[in-house]
C-alpha cells in the first residue's frame, strides 16, 4: 500500500470519528403508563422502582402489542393508556418505539372507564373528569378522564367564565356532521377535597396570602397558561399562577418548594423557591 493511500484512509477515519462521538445511542427503558397526553406528546411512566417521570414521544413512534395483539390490528400511540406495561426505546430523551408487553386490563372492560366515555363517530357520550386546561379564544376545554387527557370543542362560551383548572366537570357531547361538540358542561366541584399541605380540619379564611399561605414540596407534572399540576406526597393537584414570571421558572420534572394560597376556593402558587 502506498503512503498516499494509507494517508487517505487515515484522513477518512478521522473525518468519521466526530460523527460517531456526536451520535446518541438508542437506549431502552420499561415501566407502566400512568397518563398520556397526545396533544403535547408526553407520557408519564412509572419505572420498576416506583419513580414517575414525564417523557416526550415521537408523533410517529412505532407501537407493538406483544400482549393483546388481536385487539389492536393497526396499533398507534392512540391505543396507549394506563396501566399498560411497556418496553420502550429512546434517543435524545424522546421515545421512538413502544412494545406493550402487558395490557393490565381486559379490553372492553377497563377499570374506571365506561364504553360511553370513548369517542365513537356519530355517538353522543357523557364524560366526567378533571379540567386540566381551557382556552376561551378557541372555545376548547381539556379534561383528564380514564388516565388520559382529551380536548373538547364548546359551542357556548357563557359557562367558561366560571371555569378553573382542577375543577371536576362533566360534559355531554353531540355530533354535527363530522365534528363532536359539547352540548352541555357542568361543574361538579374541585378534584379531591383536601389539597396537599392542608388537613381536613383546616378552616382558615381565604386571603391573598398572610395566614392562609402554606408551603409544600413536590414535582412539576405539567405547566400551562391556565395552571400548574404538582405531585405532592403521591397526590396531584392543579394550582393557578397569577405571575407569569413564576411560570417561566417552572420545568416539568423539577422538584420544587413552593408557597400556595386558597383564594375564594381556588388554589394559587404565590412563590417558588
Amino acid at each position: 500500500m502506498s503512503s498516499r493511500s494509507f494517508l487517505a484512509i487515515v484522513l477518512s477515519a478521522a473525518a468519521l470519528a466526530p460523527a460517531a462521538v456526536i451520535a446518541q445511542p438508542v437506549e431502552n427503558g420499561r415501566g407502566n403508563i400512568v397518563s398520556i397526553d397526545w396533544n403535547r406528546l408526553t407520557v408519564d411512566l412509572k419505572d420498576p422502582q416506583g419513580r414517575v417521570a414525564t417523557w416526550k414521544f415521537n408523533r410517529n413512534a412505532t407501537v407493538k402489542f406483544t400482549d393483546g395483539r388481536q385487539f389492536f390490528p393497526s396499533p398507534s400511540t392512540q391505543d396507549l393508556r394506563p396501566p399498560m406495561y411497556v418496553h420502550y426505546t429512546f434517543r435524545n430523551e424522546v421515545i421512538n418505539s413502544f412494545d406493550v408487553v402487558e395490557l393490565g386490563y381486559q379490553p372492553g372492560r377497563e377499570e374506571g372507564t365506561s364504553s360511553g366515555a370513548r369517542k365513537q363517530q356519530g355517538v353522543s357520550r357523557t364524560v366526567t373528569g378533571q379540567l386540566t386546561a381551557f382556552d376561551p379564544n378557541v372555545r376548547q376545554v381539556e379534561i383528564e378522564h380514564g388516565g388520559r387527557r382529551e380536548t373538547f370543542q364548546l359551542t357556548d362560551t357563557s359557562q367558561m367564565g366560571s371555569l378553573a383548572a382542577g375543577q371536576r366537570v362533566q360534559v355531554r357531547t353531540e355530533w354535527s356532521g363530522q365534528r363532536e361538540l359539547v352540548a352541555d358542561l357542568r361543574v361538579l366541584g374541585r378534584e379531591g377535597t383536601n389539597p396537599p399541605g392542608r388537613s381536613s380540619s383546616s378552616n382558615l379564611p381565604a386571603s391573598d396570602g398572610g395566614d392562609d399561605s402554606q408551603t409544600a414540596e413536590g414535582r412539576v407534572v405539567r405547566v400551562s397558561p391556565q395552571g400548574v399540576v404538582m405531585e405532592v406526597a403521591g397526590a396531584r393537584q392543579t394550582y393557578g399562577v397569577t405571575d407569569s414570571a413564576l411560570v417561566r421558572r417552572l420545568r416539568v420534572g423539577d422538584t420544587i418548594r413552593f408557597t400556595w394560597a386558597d383564594r375564594n376556593g381556588q388554589l394559587f402558587i404565590t412563590d417558588v423557591r
